[in-house]
């Protein structure tokens, strides 16, 4: 019976990876289905592990932090918001205020003077809006791109990781927090495997 629930939970956790894993992989935003359906099997198998007695706390942990390393080198292509990371990140690097110039000014200016401006300005959904997003956020725009360069793919990517290596205190707080209030280890399983959290950070 114990060998039964171990192939149970097993069998689910695969479920929930491989829809997460084609979540963030091959899900395109103008392709409802390739959301939909991996979205619904993940949270089915997150429901499914998220009510189950024999997933301890550190198998969770330990399969949210698989989870999370997939996303940071997977390209989040269900949003647009990233070009705009991106160009602020780009302005900076140039020595050009984001809060100063929409990218339809720079652009036609000429200011942004790198081969893929062109490209990835066709691909923002904020052309002709200055920048919203604050301080703290620029400089992480800023030191993603001076790392990435014109590579907007490494710049994902080290832009995730930046997200990740915030969480990790939050998800270790929250667990030394759950012991001193004794609340139960689901409620940080239920934090841990949230397929919303993982494929939108």
């Amino acid at each position: 019976q114990n060998r039964n629930r171990m192939a149970a939970l097993v069998a689910v956790t695969a479920a929930y990876l491989a829809a997460l894993g084609f979540l963030l992989f091959r899900s395109r935003q103008q392709d409802f289905p390739s959301i939909c359906i991996p979205c619904t099997i993940a949270f089915c198998a997150y429901a499914a592990m998220s009510m189950r007695a024999d997933l301890s706390l550190r198998h969770a942990f330990f399969i949210g932090m698989l989870a999370r390393a997939m996303a940071c080198m997977s390209f989040p292509s269900l949003s647009d918001d990233l070009y705009r990371f991106w160009w602020d990140g780009q302005c900076l690097v140039h020595g050009i205020n984001p809060f100063e110039f929409t990218p339809r000014e720079l652009l036609s200016q000429g200011a942004l003077d790198m081969p893929s401006a062109a490209e990835n300005f066709r691909l923002l959904n904020s052309k002709d809006y200055h920048s919203v997003y604050p301080s703290f956020c620029q400089l992480l725009f800023f030191i993603s791109a001076r790392i990435a360069g014109d590579d907007l793919q490494l710049f994902a990517v080290v832009l995730r990781l930046f997200f990740f290596a915030a969480e990790l205190p939050a998800i270790l707080l929250f667990n030394k927090a759950r012991k001193m209030f004794s609340v139960r280890s689901q409620a940080c399983i239920l934090y841990l495997l949230n397929p919303l959290l993982i494929a939108e950070s």
